[in-house]
């Protein structure tokens, strides 16, 4: 295994086998901190699951970004940063009126 045999292993451990089993703990599954970094995992290796699919072809063997790269999907972060917070701020997160909510959010889903 080389160049990007290793990117093919980080995704499978990144975008399934980690999160599965880590998640699999309810006390861990509640635990706010560990759900931001198990999501931040999971949109990395997503992003770097599109990178992937777009380089091998234009490079054959593994390939690091560059600062122009690196800043255009920065640039984008941003863009997309800026309008998610707009539209959060001017529309609800949770369902208004629900009954289960409260329920929901202690954990009592299952």
């Amino acid at each position: 295994v080389g160049g990007w045999g290793y990117v093919f292993l980080f995704l499978l451990l990144a975008k399934w086998v980690l999160p599965f089993y880590i998640l699999m703990n309810q006390k861990i599954r509640t635990n706010e901190k560990m759900l931001i970094i198990m999501s931040s995992l999971i949109l990395f290796a997503d992003w770097f699951d599109c990178y992937w699919m777009v380089m091998p072809p234009i490079h054959a063997s593994f390939y690091v970004p560059n600062w122009v790269e690196l800043g255009m999907f920065l640039g984008f972060l941003g863009i997309f940063g800026l309008l998610a917070t707009r539209y959060l701020s001017k529309h609800p997160t949770v369902p208004v009126g629900d009954p289960k909510f409260l329920g929901s959010v202690a954990g009592r889903y299952l």
